[in-house]
């Protein structure tokens, strides 16, 4: 990721912060379907993992829960990720760099679009 000034990457942790409290639920935490919602509206090619992997990373008591007190460990993964909030809108494909070069379905399908075991395999 280019380097991001203090003031920019402020800014940048403040809006991100704002995007997934405005997915929390009532009580302010983030299950994984919460985390995916925002994840979707961040442009990730695959929220449902980039749930599980902030999860991973920002679950600090291992509930499945990301509370009030670990939204900070969340909004610095996925600032580690390089989404640009500029370019955000509904239909937004405004991919992270780190996703971009992750693997994709077409690259590892036959020509029916089935990936065979070994493909798979490889997608790993």
């Amino acid at each position: 990721m280019p380097f991001v000034g203090m003031e920019n990457e402020s800014v940048l942790t403040e809006q991100l912060r704002k995007i997934f409290t405005e997915h929390a639920n009532k009580d302010g935490q983030m299950g994984k379907e919460e985390l995916k919602k925002a994840f979707r509206k961040l442009g990730a090619m695959f929220p449902n993992w980039r749930a599980q992997r902030a999860l991973q990373h920002a679950d600090a008591d291992g509930d499945g829960i990301i509370s009030i007190s670990e939204m900070d460990d969340l909004v610095k993964y996925a600032f580690g990720l390089g989404h640009k909030i500029e370019n955000l809108t509904p239909a937004s494909k405004s991919y992270s760099r780190r996703e971009s070069e992750e693997p994709n379905r077409s690259s590892f399908s036959d020509k029916d679009g089935q990936i065979s075991k070994e493909k798979g395999h490889n997608m790993l």
